[in-house]
């Protein structure tokens, strides 16, 4: 029925305040006229024992006092309660209710005793008794009248209020949620540029936080989408230009085949095939598919068969490649096969960024809180720029940025991207650190 959040806070500030005011004013009137009916016995009393005393003296005795109480009406003149007039001799003169006039009068202690004094001389006493609650009373009524009256006022008072008080918190409280939800629109529609104005620390200032700040993951993960679309195409467009360059003139017998042309037109298809191999496992793993056949194997195993597969390239390179470990380590639950890929790429990077003469190290040791191993790949090469290593695993980036690539050279810009989503698969962390012109160094941690 209420679909706007707005109406609803201003119905529940509105409800509340009016059952606590109706709960307010039923316990108000319960114990306000108590109150008053007590109040009001009072005053009267100082005027009855004055009149008593005048009476006294013009008669010599009370016994007139009933001419004068014979009209009394107690429910609008108090005392409220019954009351006796007692002479001297303790003998009742007037009296209403439980006193009886001729009656000795003996105090139960329920009644309130005024002493009437003439001539500092106490001539008799004034007897008020207990007030008899009733809500039937003409006076009572009266008074309950008058004060739901004022209860009444009280309440549409109160209910304005409410009203006012509880619109202007629902507006200061949806302003913000309908800005977000403008933003979002905006966001739905295509423009993922959407910044909303943090106006509190609250609540609403953190969800206005959280919005902003996946609006720029979102902004910058579609710049990366577009990135990589156009990085994809042109990765694939350059060796199909390079096939297609060939194959058109051999297929018009304008050009004639050699060894040479087929192994450069091989090299190319390889590349291509490689792109697409390396695009297919970041899908996989992208979408949580990418299986590990875990087994338990010693890291230095890995590093020894990774340092002797490289061994003959880096001499041809004359570079030197070098491992270093201390001691037996315990076994790692590892895909091999997967961290022997993430190695072979570390690697072959470091080759092909070092110069003849410089070093590549391979260092495995335990780690701090010796739960798992680090693994160290670095090299004395040309090194990466600091604006460049917080983007070193992103999806094809490269610090060369004119893509430039060595004839069959396989590389597909995503090694590092891949190396990356397999070592976390495995629960572990890549990290990189280089300096410009002294080398680069990768560090694995894996769990054991």
């Amino acid at each position: 029925m209420f679909r706007k959040i707005n109406t609803k806070l201003v119905l529940i500030i509105s409800f509340v305040g009016i059952v606590a005011a109706i709960f307010f004013a039923t316990v108000q009137q319960i114990f306000v006229t108590r109150a008053i009916l007590e109040f009001t016995t009072d005053p009267n009393v100082n005027t009855i024992i004055h009149i008593l005393s005048e009476l006294y003296e013009l008669n010599g005795d009370l016994d007139q006092s009933t001419a004068f109480f014979q009209d009394r009406d107690r429910n609008f003149n108090p005392p409220h309660g019954p009351i006796a007039v007692v002479d001297s001799a303790g003998v009742i003169v007037y009296g209403e209710d439980q006193f009886v006039a001729g009656d000795p009068f003996v105090d139960d202690g329920a009644a309130d005793l005024f002493p009437i004094v003439v001539r500092d001389e106490q001539i008799g006493t004034l007897v008020a008794g207990p007030i008899p609650f009733s809500f039937e009373s003409i006076a009572m009524q009266n008074f309950r009248f008058s004060l739901r009256v004022a209860t009444m006022v009280g309440l549409g008072t109160a209910l304005v209020v409410a009203l006012t008080l509880g619109a202007g918190f629902a507006r200061s409280l949806t302003a913000p949620i309908k800005t977000l939800t403008q933003a979002a629109r905006r966001m739905a529609a295509g423009d993922l540029k959407q910044k909303v104005e943090i106006q509190s620390q609250d609540e609403m200032g953190e969800l206005a936080t959280a919005f902003n700040q996946m609006s720029h993951d979102l902004d910058q993960s579609m710049a990366a989408r577009k990135q990589m679309t156009a990085d994809i195409a042109h990765d694939l467009r350059t060796p199909l230009a390079v096939l297609m360059g060939y194959t058109e003139p051999l297929k018009d017998g304008r050009l004639d085949s050699s060894a040479e042309l087929f192994d450069l037109m091989h090299d190319e298809a390889n590349h291509l095939k490689h792109l697409i191999d390396d695009l297919h496992t970041l899908a996989i793993a992208d979408s949580g598919g990418l299986s590990l056949a875990i087994q338990s194997v010693q890291p230095e195993a890995l590093l020894e068969d990774a340092s002797a597969a490289y061994a003959n390239l880096a001499n041809q390179q004359q570079a030197q490649l070098t491992l270093n470990y201390e001691g037996n380590f315990p076994k790692i639950s590892v895909d091999p096969v997967r961290i022997t890929q993430v190695l072979n790429n570390l690697i072959m990077n470091a080759l092909a960024h070092t110069q003849a003469g410089g070093e590549i190290k391979l260092l495995l040791e335990e780690s701090d809180d010796q739960n798992g191993v680090v693994i160290q790949i670095s090299d004395t090469g040309a090194g990466i720029s600091a604006e460049h290593l917080p983007h070193i695993f992103d999806r094809f980036y490269r610090v060369d940025q004119a893509r430039t690539r060595k004839a069959g050279e396989a590389n597909s810009g995503l090694g590092l991207a891949i190396s990356r989503s397999i070592i976390e698969m495995h629960g572990g962390e890549i990290n990189v650190e280089s300096k410009l012109g002294e080398g680069t160094k990768f560090t694995i941690l894996l769990p054991y």
